[in-house]
């Protein structure tokens, strides 16, 4: 890094001298006369001057500066807004609007319109990609998803002495809570 640094200031002040050198004075000389104006800018614009090789000089530039405004700014205050009934806002009718309403009907379910079921599983063997298949006493078959990265073992003894609670997810999809593992996985269903 201070090499590039060391780099780029060298190959600046090359360039900087080549371009003084053609004019009548050395660049030492450009640059003190530079460094002895007392405005920021005019010393600023005295320099890169330099570096471009035009003549330098030590007065101050004739650029126009901005106009000081010495008025006061009056405050003007603007009336809010009016609160908008939530029964008055029109439902979107633009793209994408389907699912706007999908998101906001899931919102609104609740806890208890989505029930938990508790089920006694009867098998229960990993698939490719370390995945947990479950199979209910029932007959239904539910496997974990690709979302879901938890690799989950099953012990010998849970084979036979595990149950499943099951549920709809608060957007979507079905969650699985293995009881005796304390475990939560998300599935969804095969069979």
């Amino acid at each position: 890094m201070i090499g590039k640094v060391f780099l780029t200031s060298a190959s600046i002040i090359v360039i900087a001298s080549a371009a003084i050198a053609d004019a009548d004075e050395s660049p030492s000389e450009a640059i003190e006369r530079c460094a002895e104006l007392e405005d920021g800018s005019a010393r600023i614009a005295c320099l890169e001057a330099a570096l471009r090789g035009d003549t330098v000089s030590a007065e101050p530039s004739k650029t126009p500066t901005a106009p000081v405004i010495t008025q006061a700014i009056e405050e003007v205050q603007t009336p809010l807004p009016e609160p908008v009934e939530s029964a008055s806002i029109a439902q979107p009718v633009e793209l994408g609007a389907e699912q706007v309403e999908a998101r906001t009907a899931v919102r609104a379910t609740t806890p208890a319109d989505n029930p938990r079921q508790v089920f006694a599983v009867s098998k229960t063997r990993t698939v490719p990609y370390e995945k947990l298949e479950i199979t209910l006493a029932n007959g239904q078959v539910w496997r974990q998803i690709k979302g879901d990265s938890q690799k989950i073992r099953v012990p010998r003894k849970y084979q036979n002495a595990l149950t499943a609670e099951v549920w709809r997810g608060p957007v979507s999809g079905y969650k699985m809570r293995l009881s005796e593992l304390k475990r939560t996985i998300r599935v969804e269903r095969l069979k």
